[in-house]
């Protein structure tokens, strides 16, 4: 089972890899097609579709774009002020705080545990 998630991972990896690659103005979009009785193609498509519908959503950002004084602006306030990270907006804080959220999870786990050295 291991080794079919593992490839069900690297399969979604390169898929999305691909619709990430190939540049907007494309006349012909790319074309998958999954063969043989793989069980997780399925469960691939369905990443592949949420990731494809991402990646536009990504692209439709990046080309309304951010007004480059403002980001400017904001680079060199982090630069003077000495910020960690500098954020144009607060757009995917959530995403980082379900992120962090995990991790701590993860720490949580195993906290009083003393590790064998």
């Amino acid at each position: 089972m291991k080794a079919l998630q593992s490839l069900a991972v690297s399969v979604v990896a390169v898929v999305l890899a691909l619709a990430t690659a190939q540049p907007a103005s494309a006349q012909t979009p790319i074309k998958l097609r999954f063969q043989g009785a793989f069980p997780a193609s399925s469960l691939i498509f369905e990443n592949f579709k949420l990731w494809a519908e991402r990646v536009k959503v990504m692209r439709d950002r990046v080309a309304q774009g951010i007004d480059p004084l403002y980001v400017g602006e904001l680079v060199r306030e982090g630069i003077e002020n000495d910020w960690p990270y500098i954020f144009t907006d607060n757009e995917f804080e959530p995403f980082v705080d379900a992120r962090f959220a995990a991790i701590k999870e993860g720490f949580n786990k195993i906290r009083g545990r003393i590790p064998r050295r």
